[in-house]
């Protein structure tokens, strides 16, 4: 006679300002992250938006790595384990790096899932933690199903991850940093500008200012000058915009420059990213 399989609960309590899991006795290590990852999509369910913090991440690291001592507190059926997970809280950048693949996939999926469909707002830290993460986790040794199947942002990255070492490719980070600063010949393509951005940002490094970077275009696409460099910088500068229209992957925007008002049309391969650089145009129009 086959032996039924039961369905392990997690006791949950949720308010406005957190969600508490109980870690009882019955807590397999393997299971950890998948009970939570559920419990996370019930609060969302009763519009409760959590996300895990870097402190709660630690504490799921050491799970996941067999901590004798945490594993004996979750034996302890009078002494439970709790894990608090905080609403609109994400790690920082630069702490990223220290948690684990699994960790980053569990905060990678519902980060951007919560960006994409509006329940987090867009802000620029929030999309550079998430580009960071984006190249930090790997694909081909994702557990994660929506990771591996999912359209995701920049591809080039992952193949630059594995053949460098992460020490080099700051330095090679820096270098263009620096080369952007001594001429306004070189530009970057959006998306590596981003990225860029979310790389330094991981190594607790400053990024330009807003106020010192002009966006051109050009045959090759969107450009970025430092405008230090630049004798006519009002020519094309964002800060200038009037209006920002997206209809699907599709960007209308018109400038308003001392010359004329400017009129331009940029077609995104996806609709995330037409909507990552319709956000980038209102933030440095307002």
């Amino acid at each position: 006679m086959e032996k039924r399989k039961t369905t392990m609960q997690l006791p949950v309590t949720t308010s406005l300002n957190k969600l508490t899991i109980d870690c009882s006795k019955n807590v397999k290590v393997g299971k950890l992250l998948k009970m939570i990852l559920d419990k996370i999509h019930v609060a969302e369910e009763e519009y409760h938006y959590f996300t895990l913090t870097y402190e709660d991440g630690n504490k799921i690291e050491k799970y996941l790595l067999h901590d004798k001592k945490l594993l004996r507190q979750v034996n302890n059926v009078k002494k439970s384990l709790q894990l608090t997970l905080k609403p609109y809280r994400y790690p920082e950048a630069r702490t990223i790096p220290l948690l684990s693949d699994k960790c980053l996939e569990l905060l990678y999926v519902e980060m951007r899932n919560n960006i994409y469909n509006g329940k987090t707002s867009m802000t620029y830290n929030n999309l550079v933690t998430l580009i960071a993460m984006e190249w930090l986790v790997k694909d081909e040794n994702a557990n994660n199903e929506n990771i591996k199947f999912e359209k995701r942002l920049p591809v080039w990255a992952f193949k630059r991850y594995n053949q460098w070492s992460l020490k080099k490719w700051k330095n090679d980070i820096i270098i263009m940093q620096n080369t952007l600063k001594q001429t306004h010949q070189i530009y970057f393509n959006l998306k590596h500008y981003l990225l860029l951005a979310a790389t330094m940002t991981c190594y607790g490094e400053t990024w330009f200012e807003w106020n010192n970077i002009c966006f051109g275009l050009s045959n090759h696409g969107v450009c970025l000058y430092y405008s230090e460099n630049i004798q006519n910088p009002e020519l094309f500068s964002w800060q200038q915009i009037t209006a920002v229209e997206r209809k699907k992957m599709k960007i209308k925007m018109k400038i308003a420059t001392r010359r004329s008002l400017a009129k331009y049309s940029i077609r995104f391969a996806t609709k995330v990213d037409a909507k990552n650089f319709q956000w980038l145009c209102r933030t440095l129009k307002n």
